[in-house]
């Protein structure tokens, strides 16, 4: 129901908050963990992201958002599809290696394989969302990537989550 009451309301007098006011806050917004990738003629490149969500049913579709400057973020662009690869609970290593090893170490854990695209899906992720770069959006320091599934797998299990600087493993269900 919409307020039909006439009175104003004051203006809002907070300032706006901080980027790093911003980033502690979400460190509190549990996540899962993924390893985006991608493999072709600018190279094999991964990182560590939190920022995955499906997007469409149909067509099956879902983002992924990387620091614009970063090596991965370029090779994306470049070689036109990626992998987001979910983590399964026990990769909590594999997480940390892509987030801090130099570009040319992160594949050495792991065993890797292709799909559709070619870039690297990881055998052992709770599932792999295989993909052609169908779209990209800029916005502050990041890119959308939008990607259409073109291959999939799954393991089931549970996934990996990361809340307030830490990675988890997913608890009891709870019923709403």
């Amino acid at each position: 129901m919409y307020n039909t009451n006439s009175t104003p309301r004051p203006p809002h007098a907070a300032a706006a908050p901080s980027g790093d006011a911003f980033v502690h806050a979400m460190r509190f917004a549990g996540t899962g963990v993924s390893l985006v990738t991608t493999d072709g003629e600018a190279g094999r490149f991964g990182a560590t992201v939190s920022a995955m969500s499906s997007l469409s049913k149909a067509p099956p579709s879902l983002l992924v958002c990387l620091l614009s400057e970063s090596r991965t973020a370029r090779a994306i662009h470049a070689n036109r599809h990626f992998c987001v690869n979910v983590l399964a609970a026990h990769q909590a290593s594999l997480a940390r290696g892509f987030a801090s090893l130099p570009p040319e170490q992160r594949f050495a854990a792991g065993v890797w394989q292709t799909l559709a695209s070619g870039a690297p899906v990881l055998e052992s992720a709770a599932s792999c969302f295989d993909c052609r770069l169908a779209r990209t959006v800029e916005h502050g320091t990041h890119t959308i990537f939008i990607g259409e599934v073109e291959a999939l797998t799954t393991s089931g299990g549970a996934a990996l989550y990361y809340h307030d600087g830490r990675f988890h493993i997913a608890g009891d269900a709870v019923e709403a």
